[in-house]
Formats: C-alpha cells, structure tokens, sequence
C-alpha cells in the first residue's frame, strides 16, 4: 500500500515506471537465492516488457503493476505439481533445469524425487547449530548428491554442481525449511 502511493504519487508516468522496474528489480535481487530459477524467469519477464514496449511510459507502468501484484499475491504452484511454492518448488526447478531424461515418466519422478528431497535436506538442517557446522553441510551435499544419483535422471558429472546448489538453496530457505 505505502509503495502504490509513492508510486501514484509521482507525475508522469516515466517515473512510475522507472520505480516500479527499480522496485522490481530490487526484489528480484533480494530474493534470487531463495529460488533462482522462479527469479531468473521473472528478470527475463521485466527484461521483456522492457524491449516490447520501450518508452511507452504508462504501459510499461501497467505491466509492471500486474508483475508486482504477482509478486505480493505470492509463488503459485503454475505447473499443478503438487508441490509446495515455497519450500519444494525452488529445488523441484533447479532439478527440471538439468534433468538428463526425457522419459515419459520423468516429470512424476521428479516431483517424488523433490518430496524425498527437500523432506530430507529438513530433517538433516534441523540439527542445532547446522549452519556453523562444515562437516555437516558437506554431509547433507554427499547425501543430496546421492540420492540424485540415484534417481538416475541426471548425467553424473552435473550431480555435484546440483548437490552444492541444493544446499546453498537449503541455507537460503532455512527459515521455511525449519
């Protein structure tokens, strides 16, 4: 509300929209670690309303004004996976990036790998002091790193990259994780 009205607040509409992409692209940085596929779309999305429509000022306001309304209604799970937006999605997308796989089935092993996942990064982060600890966090990486494998929907060599991205993931989202 106290955003709108700043914004609302300014003359013309060069202004609105310059803050609005500043907002955007302030949120976009703040948050990116917390999901970096989601965040990554939603730069390409400004990147584009901001080619399509130039310098037509009140338009680019309007478009950014629905991408902020986005933004505060909060993730949806878009694809219907079943997965929850905030603490499975952002693993569940990292994995869809890289998956090695097109077997019909590759999407539903996605979604039960995920669940496995992100039920054991919790369980694993859940110890006191976790985040102080460097051998636990390189339990939890050879942990995730094979239960990847294991699912055999990844070339091995991009396993430890992903592994060591799940965690980064998991310390980024600890407080929905926790």
């Amino acid at each position: 509300p106290a955003f709108h009205k700043h914004v609302n607040e300014m003359g013309s509409g060069r202004a609105k929209a310059s803050e609005m992409e500043h907002a955007l692209r302030h949120h976009i940085r703040d948050h990116v670690d917390e999901d970096p596929v989601y965040y990554k779309r939603l730069s390409e999305r400004v990147d584009e309303i901001l080619d399509r429509l130039e310098d037509r000022w009140e338009q680019l306001a309007l478009e950014f004004e629905e991408v902020i309304e986005e933004i505060n209604a909060g993730r949806t799970d878009e694809d219907e996976t079943g997965l929850d937006p905030a603490t499975e999605l952002p693993f569940h997308n990292q994995m869809v990036e890289r998956v090695a796989t097109s077997a019909s089935d590759a999407s539903d092993r996605l979604i039960t790998l995920t669940t496995q996942l992100v039920t054991k990064i919790r369980r694993i982060i859940r110890v006191v002091g976790f985040w102080d600890n460097a051998n636990k966090q390189d339990e939890l990486r050879k942990a995730i790193k094979r239960t990847l494998d294991d699912s055999d929907l990844f070339v091995f060599e991009s396993i430890d990259e992903l592994a060591v991205d799940f965690v980064d993931l998991a310390k980024a989202n600890q407080h929905r994780l926790t």
